[in-house]
């Protein structure tokens, strides 16, 4: 059972650094992240506030005028980028280098699209809400474990 433990430490730091990502994510998101959303029909972009609750179960988007959109971390259901992306929204498949389309169950608007400057903003937010999304199944299970399923 030899195994490489450069390829083992490599994973584990590889780990820590996504970890490390995450954390300043959350931090971030819970004073608001200026993200811009884009429009499916019109390819417009708009300036954005995303903002997370201290526990990360809430999702705010606060847009200029003020208006405000919240979604419920569990009722994410899809995350995509690249492929999928162009797939669920062709109309904007030049610009999915630079997006991540998210849709959220039980809302009027269900699916929101995100515009960054280029693929690594993409590919670090599209990783932290992913990781933000299985934590809240995580957290979930483990209030389920304990007996008190009436919690969420």
């Amino acid at each position: 059972l030899g195994g490489n433990p450069h390829a083992a430490r490599s994973k584990e730091m590889e780990k820590v650094r996504l970890q490390e990502i995450v954390r300043e994510f959350s931090k971030e998101a819970m004073t608001g992240i200026g993200v811009k959303l884009i429009n499916a029909e019109t390819s417009e972009l708009y300036d954005t506030t995303l903002l997370m609750d201290k526990y990360l179960c809430t999702l705010t988007l606060r847009l200029s005028g003020g208006a405000e959109r919240r979604y419920n971390m569990k009722d994410l259901n899809s995350i995509y980028k690249g492929p999928d992306f162009t797939q669920k929204v062709p109309n904007l498949a030049h610009f999915s280098p630079n997006c991540v389309g998210v849709e959220f169950s039980g809302v009027e608007e269900p699916k929101t699209l995100f515009h960054f400057k280029d693929a690594v903003q993409r590919d670090q937010f599209y990783t932290c809400l992913k990781i933000l999304r299985m934590s809240v199944d995580i957290n979930h299970a483990r209030i389920a474990a304990r007996g008190g399923a009436s919690a969420g």
